[in-house]
């Protein structure tokens, strides 16, 4: 079977769906959905809450009727279950008002909203049997229903791409059901239980296929340049700091230094919380690399951050007279063609720049040292492509982090890596106090954010994308108009998400480093490269809809100047929220993620590379089981041919994602 002999999948729907990377029938089944809508029990009006989608039942009270507002049309209802009365709302869809009537007993499903202090549901979906539904992620030019009919024709061949592999003795030993009937269940679930099984044996299978993926391409330690240079040199860097280095900091230097003089090719992991001091172990790697007689290339994912490396650079190495440049991709042709000429003449002695440094246009005089910050957002290839530019031997290579994630989970996710961790915070810095802010507090916290704005501090405010997998846009949207005619009124606002138009996007970000924005409403579009030390409050709107480590990313872009800080969550209290409160130790709360995020946060996740594997949030037990069976596939003769098939499988899977743009 093709995708080409589904039903309503004609060429455009078609060439929407390679866009998406759903290439074939597998690649479709493969798509599973994101989350998942329980309808098999109804909620209480009395305990429904804002901003949480629900089902909810209820006999209506009024006839509907249609109202316009120029070419907005607009349906009301009053529902009543007994425990309250709510108003729904659907906007552009009067078709509605003849599928309801009076006194009519009805089933829905939506979020509940608050706009203007006025409490309601919009366009909810008719829930017609007690079940559970799934939703996929939206593909621009493919309606959900299309894609859920599309999927819905091509079970059959399920069984046919999805045939379990894994022996019958390693399922049994690590209670695994059956991979082709988990996939089956991911799309058709009968029960939420039955889905966290499902999940569970998926989740096995991608951390299988990663394992056996960095087995196979880990290689021998390989000949490296050794960096050398005389004794008045090795330390002028460290000693020009303008501050003292942390203990911590002063371990991972030397560990740095050792493997660039080792004679092998370093390939180390350096890993830090945000504002640990990570950039400066690596700019003395750099230094060590430039005083040898070699460039260095340090590449980053956001031309942001890119900007930051630079400006930091620029201050602690241009009193050393080591020259500093640039190369993005959209820089104008006249620009590039100077910068790469000061490359290829070795002119220029750090390089800092985005996926344009591995362009076939760049060539380096005598590259001896590739740092990558941020690697989970960069493909292997990427990496790889980069290291291929070296002068002759193998350059070193050194990747930064502020992902905290627990050590024994490090050791097998970063298999191939060594590992430095900067595990304390510099002298001097000001603990960020974190708050859970209840919905009553809600107004009470922006007339805060309103005084602390007219005083001339910033804030971020952070929202979540919506769980209908619609545009990103609509839902920070929705807060900016929110705000900006409510109790934000007057104050620089500011909006940012991530298919925002990069020239946009840019100008917002700028807007607020330089102080001309008071308050950035944005998704987690910030969550990496913004450093603006005036910024003292982070705001994030559901935090219990985001996981731990990303939250704590998120409230590492204040604390960064010499004022106090505070983070506000807004959501309902829970344990990974009240870990938020309890402590800033990246690490400590890393570990927590790991031990209450079990398989059934990771439900229909897709798999697009090696950074899902640790954003999923597997839960430890599962990554050791997975370790300790991929040992026996590879150990066990018996187990030989579907060691081979599963590492075929592995390679086939994540070449073309993690060699490319697998870790966006």
């Amino acid at each position: 079977m093709q995708l080409s002999d589904v039903k309503g999948l004609g060429k455009n729907r078609l060439q929407a769906l390679q866009k998406a990377a759903i290439l074939g029938v597998k690649d479709l089944l493969a798509y599973l959905p994101i989350y998942y809508d329980d309808c098999t029990e109804h909620i209480p009006i009395n305990q429904m809450r804002v901003g949480e989608a629900c089902c909810f039942q209820g006999k209506i009270l009024n006839s509907p009727s249609i109202r316009y507002f120029g070419k907005l049309s607009m349906v009301n209802i009053k529902v009543d279950d007994g425990t309250g009365i709510l108003s729904v709302v659907w906007f552009n869809q009067p078709w509605m008002c003849n599928q309801l009537s009076l006194g009519m007993t009805i089933r829905l499903h939506g979020r509940l909203t608050e706009k203007n202090n006025i409490i309601s549901v919009v366009n909810p979906k008719i829930v017609d049997k007690a079940e559970i539904y799934p939703r996929y992620a939206t593909i621009k030019g493919i309606p959900q229903k299309v894609l859920v009919s599309a999927i819905e024709q091509c079970t059959q061949e399920i069984e046919r791409y999805f045939t379990d592999h894994l022996p019958l003795p390693l399922r049994i030993k690590y209670a695994l059901m059956d991979l082709s009937a988990a996939i089956r269940l991911s799309h058709y679930p009968q029960q939420m239980d039955g889905l966290l099984e499902a999940a569970r044996r998926i989740s096995f299978e991608k951390l299988i296929h990663y394992l056996l993926a960095v087995r196979a391409s880990r290689g021998n330690k390989q000949q490296g340049i050794i960096f050398s240079t005389s004794d008045s040199l090795v330390n002028r860097f460290i000693q020009a700091l303008p501050f003292n280095l942390t203990q911590a900091q002063s371990k991972a230097i030397d560990s740095v230094r050792a493997d660039l003089s080792s004679g092998t090719a370093m390939n180390r992991l350096l890993q830090g919380d945000v504002g640990s001091g990570k950039t400066v172990v690596a700019l003395d790697a750099a230094y060590q690399c430039i005083v040898s007689g070699y460039q260095c290339a340090l590449m980053a994912p956001t031309e942001m951050l890119v900007h930051q490396h630079m400006k930091t650079a620029q201050q602690l190495f241009e009193p050393l007279g080591i020259r500093c440049g640039l190369l993005l991709g959209s820089m104008k042709a006249l620009q590039k063609k100077k910068a790469l000429q000061t490359i290829s003449e070795g002119k220029c002695q750090l390089i800092i720049g985005t996926h344009a440094l591995i362009s076939s246009k760049v060539q380096y005089r005598r590259l001896g040292l590739v740092i990558t910050d941020e690697q989970h957002r960069f493909g292997v290839r990427q990496r790889k492509e980069l290291e291929n530019k070296a002068y002759t031997r193998v350059p070193h290579t050194l990747v930064l982090s502020a992902t905290p994630i627990p050590r024994t989970v490090a050791l097998v996710l970063y298999d191939d890596l060594d590992i430095s961790i900067i595990d304390s915070m510099p002298a001097g810095r000001l603990p960020v106090i974190t708050r859970i802010v209840p919905d009553d507090k809600r107004e009470a916290m922006y007339q805060y954010i309103r005084q602390q704005a007219l005083l001339g501090n910033q804030a971020y405010i952070v929202c979540p994308r919506l769980d209908d997998g619609e545009d990103e846009a609509r839902s920070v949207r929705e807060l900016f108009d929110e705000l900006s005619e409510g109790m934000l009124q007057g104050i620089q606002l500011g909006l940012a998400y991530g298919s925002q138009k990069p020239e946009e996007k840019i100008e917002m970000l700028n807007g607020f480093a330089y102080g001309k924005i008071s308050v950035l409403i944005a998704t987690t579009v910030i969550e990496v490269g913004i450093d603006v030390p005036n910024a003292t409050i982070m705001v994030i709107e559901n935090a219990d809809r985001f996981g731990l480590s990303q939250l704590h990313q998120l409230r590492g872009r204040v604390g960064r100047g010499t004022k106090q800080s505070w983070c506000f969550l807004l959501g309902r209290q829970n344990e990974r929220l009240e870990v938020m409160v309890e402590s800033n130790d990246g690490f400590f709360i890393a570990q927590k993620d790991f031990e209450l995020r079990g398989p059934g946060d990771l439900l229909g996740s897709r798999q697009h590379g090696f950074s899902d594997i640790m954003s999923e949030g597997y839960d430890v037990r599962l990554i050791e089981q997975a370790k300790e069976c991929t040992e026996l596939l590879a150990s066990d003769i018996s187990y030989r041919d579907s060691f081979n098939i599963l590492t075929k499988q592995a390679i086939e899977r994540y070449q073309s994602a993690i060699e490319s743009t697998a870790f966006n």
